[in-house]
């Protein structure tokens, strides 16, 4: 069904956080997860202090980058 493709997966979102930023996923807290129709998905994750404004889509893949302060 359409609805299970907005669902967000903090366990998910911390692996592909992982990769990007080189945190241990467990190390790693998401907040603010988003997931719109067009497989787009948004999360704030912060590891050890630092943190990250990530997003995943198909093309893409993933992207974490730090917010301008």
């Amino acid at each position: 069904s359409m609805l299970t493709a907005c669902i967000t997966n903090p366990n998910i979102s911390k692996d592909l956080t992982s990769s990007q930023i080189g945190c241990s996923p467990k190390d790693i807290k998401i907040t603010d997860e988003t997931a719109r129709m067009g497989d787009i998905h948004n999360w704030n994750a912060e590891c050890k202090g630092q943190k990250f404004i990530c997003s995943y889509n198909t093309t893409a893949g993933t992207k974490c980058i730090k917010p301008i302060k």
